[in-house]
């Protein structure tokens, strides 16, 4: 459980980058800083998306230690 917490969290924190660096290339209304921001966007919707793939995964895990073992309840 405390790895999909941790996981939701980083992501939280790339939402979080990706909109600093969106909001300050649009602050400088400069079409040249937009284009050199875009990479790092990229390069963190790329870390993002492994993120939440790896997010799903423990989900499935969790929801079929849950079906298989009921009664388990992890430490939080």
């Amino acid at each position: 459980m405390q790895t999909i917490q941790s996981l939701a969290k980083q992501i939280e924190e790339i939402d979080y980058r990706i909109s600093a660096l969106e909001a300050e290339a649009m602050e400088e209304l400069d079409p040249l800083a937009y284009l050199v921001s875009q990479p790092r966007a990229d390069r963190l919707i790329k870390e993002k998306h492994a993120l939440q793939n790896t997010w799903h995964n423990a989900m499935n895990e969790f929801a079929i230690c849950q079906s298989v073992y009921p009664a388990y309840h992890p430490v939080e």
